[in-house]
């Protein structure tokens, strides 16, 4: 199986066919959250949680600090370490046979999946249907998952998240796959 991402779009190919992404199906699943967020406050958000993510993955595999988001890694390691976290891979592209393809932030050497997000809320729903596809797509179920949810403004908390069953998952695709 050939996985693309097409990064200017943020779109997956899977053998020259294109295929929705996690987030597509989310978004499908529990309505546009952001859609009467004016396009430059959206764009300031991506930046920023593109930012934190790559500071977390760069700390995790060089074990330095990014001065940029200085703040945001000491939060992560502090819950970490808390939390007693053990990183087995990061950022790892996972592709459902050909219906979808998504990539999770961390699977932890307990194959518990952990999702880092920066948003001002926390949007349990979106974060169980997501953890719900990523487990389906590495062949797994599982009852749950976490998030580190790192706000701008606010205290950081890691949420424990019950994921979607593949059943659900199942179910949203198909209908996901009719509406089209």
């Amino acid at each position: 199986m050939q996985i693309d991402y097409i990064d200017s779009t943020h779109q997956y190919m899977v053998d020259g066919i294109l295929v929705p992404s996690v987030s597509t199906l989310v978004a499908y699943a529990t309505g546009d959250i952001y859609k009467n967020i004016p396009e430059p406050i959206l764009e300031k958000a991506r930046i920023h949680g593109t930012g934190v993510h790559d500071a977390i993955e760069h700390y995790e595999t060089s074990g330095e600090v990014s001065e940029e988001f200085k703040k945001e890694v000491e939060t992560y390691i502090e819950l970490k370490k808390k939390y007693l976290l053990d990183v087995k891979s990061m950022e790892q592209i996972v592709c459902y046979k050909h219906y979808y393809c998504g990539r999770y932030d961390i699977l932890d050497t307990d194959g518990i999946l952990w999702d880092i997000k920066a948003t001002s809320k926390f949007h349990e729903v979106n974060l169980e249907w997501q953890l719900g596809l990523y487990y389906m797509a590495l062949g797994k179920e599982s009852d749950k998952g976490y998030c580190i949810h790192i706000p701008k403004k606010g205290k950081a908390k890691v949420y424990l998240v019950k994921p979607k069953t593949n059943k659900e998952c199942i179910d949203l695709i198909e209908t996901f796959e009719s509406a089209k």
